[in-house]
């Protein structure tokens, strides 16, 4: 078990001690949770309920939650919470009630920004959770409530918890999360409180912002990449340019050039974000929180090898799915290593790439590197 994202990222947690009669929320389900809820986490009050070894609340704080009140009657699965609080650092962001969820909604003070509810499948104690929920001051306004059970028993929200709001319901497998607002306006967070503008892809519930990673070795890049790049960037909230170092080919131009020279191109779009990339293309896209990858297909001839590379990429990672973008008309014959060779043997490649990436194509061939 591990951290995935946030300030503390990669660090191992501590799992269920032996015999704890527990189901930690898996890497992938966590993964396509906290990539579903996006930036929500800055400056919350967050309350994990059956929080078994604290996985879900310490993903939370490494993501900006202010602080989280952690519920767990086990006695071994308190000491591994202690435990995993005490490796972070994280001792002085961190209440550990040490009963059960019942008794501990009576005496649990507000207001709560999130609250996570993770119980043993079967046993109808999420609804109990929600209706104690409903007891004023424990919620605050537009609060959200997230509730993880088997897929095959519907969450359904009791009567007496009427004044929660349903959010939807997201699979993965035999796994789901259902989701419920509080009524109201969500508090300001951290960023708002500091002066800044909420993001507009931020609504009450659950942050809908969906980015994807678009990755090549872009060497040089040409009018088709950018092309691709900015109708990819109208279909998500966010794209991050992945620049990678391809093994297999030699290289015109370093990465940092290749980085610059899309900078320079791309300037101005605040949605777009350029990056270097190492290793697999799917740990990256997870890493960043990612929803999909953006593959161009110029041509017949590139489906098959980005066929194979899609299904390989959902095996590796289900959550990230692979998007397909046709290449324009004009673009479809061009390709990186084209150009550099019309370049090299003195051709004109103006129409293929941009002015930036052409004038610098011309200092290289004239210097006769």
């Amino acid at each position: 078990m591990r951290i995935i994202a946030g300030a503390l990222r990669g660090r191992r947690l501590l799992g269920p001690p032996r015999g704890a009669e527990t189901r930690p929320t898996s890497d992938r389900v966590r993964e396509a949770l906290f990539g579903h809820l996006g930036e929500r986490f800055v400056g919350q009050r967050v309350l994990d309920l059956f929080a078994g070894t604290g996985a879900l609340g310490l993903e939370a704080l490494s993501r900006g939650a202010s602080h989280v009140t952690f519920v767990e009657t086990d006695r071994g699965l308190c000491q591994t919470i202690e435990t995993n609080v005490e490796a972070l650092e994280l001792g002085d962001r961190v209440t550990l009630e040490r009963r059960d969820v019942r008794r501990a909604m009576k005496r649990l003070q507000g207001p709560f920004d999130l609250v996570f509810i993770d119980p043993p499948y079967g046993l109808l104690l999420e609804r109990e959770a929600l209706v104690a929920l409903s007891r004023p001051g424990l919620l605050a306004p537009g609060a959200l409530v997230v509730v993880e059970h088997a897929s095959r028993e519907p969450c359904a929200l009791p009567a007496a918890a009427s004044a929660l709001q349903s959010a939807g319901t997201r699979s993965y497998g035999d796994t789901s999360v259902t989701f419920f607002n509080a009524p109201g306006e969500p508090r300001s967070t951290m960023e708002e409180q500091h002066g800044q503008a909420p993001a507009a892809s931020m609504p009450q519930g659950a942050s809908t912002r969906r980015v994807a990673v678009y990755a090549g070795s872009f060497d040089p890049p040409t009018n088709g990449h950018i092309d691709v790049i900015r109708r990819a960037s109208r279909l998500f909230d966010g794209l991050i340019v992945a620049v990678a170092k391809n093994v297999r080919k030699n290289g015109l131009f370093s990465v940092e050039e290749r980085i610059g020279l899309l900078g320079e191109v791309l300037q101005g779009d605040p949605r777009i974000e350029i990056d270097q990339i190492d290793g697999l293309l799917v740990e990256y896209a997870r890493r960043k929180g990612a929803v999909a990858v953006i593959r161009g297909l110029r041509a017949v001839a590139d489906f098959e090898y980005e066929f194979q590379m899609a299904c390989m990429n959902h095996h590796l990672a289900e959550v990230v799915e692979t998007v397909f973008l046709m290449t324009a008309q004009e673009y479809f014959y061009v390709s990186s290593s084209l150009v550099k060779e019309v370049s090299a043997l003195g051709g004109d490649v103006a129409p293929f790439v941009p002015p930036a990436v052409l004038a610098k194509l011309r200092a290289r061939a004239g210097r006769g590197v």
